[in-house]
């Protein structure tokens, strides 16, 4: 076992898949949109909490909060998945799930009468369905015993 002063980064198993990952193109671009997806959504929530109450009202600044959070969270999630080397339809589907739902309820959230008019705020219970269901798949993806090649 190694002491702290005798680790270095990189070194062991966990060091070798990440660097793998870092080495991987298509990994590399995963985690650069999940890392984009949470800059945005701490942009949103800081927007919701300093400017939209004051002009769109309350249920504004609600809608942008929660639009952010999910936007933070499943972006994370979109980065922990690339991590655990999930098939690429699990990723798209989170982002779509991602862009959906939380796109549509911070567009809602600044114009909601556009977003009405245009009938795009009938998809965002979509977005959210479709993200609670790819996170039930993934989990059932790792209940279910490893296969042996």
């Amino acid at each position: 076992m190694k002491h702290a002063d005798q680790y270095q980064p990189g070194s062991g198993p966990d060091g070798l898949v990440l660097r793998c990952m870092i080495h991987n193109p298509q990994h590399r671009r995963w985690v650069a949109l999940g890392a984009m997806i949470v800059g945005l959504g701490i942009a949103g929530g800081a927007v919701g909490a300093h400017v939209m109450e004051s002009c769109c009202g309350a249920a504004s600044a609600e809608r942008m909060a929660m639009a952010s959070n999910f936007a933070i969270w499943n972006g994370l999630g979109l980065i922990l998945m690339t991590m655990l080397d999930v098939e690429r339809l699990f990723l798209w589907a989170l982002f779509v799930g991602i862009l959906v739902f939380s796109g549509l309820l911070a567009a809602k959230s600044i114009s909601p009468q556009i977003v009405d008019s245009l009938g795009l705020g009938r998809l965002i219970p979509f977005g959210g369905g479709l993200l609670i269901v790819i996170w039930l798949l993934l989990a059932l993806r790792f209940l279910r015993p490893p296969r042996d090649f």
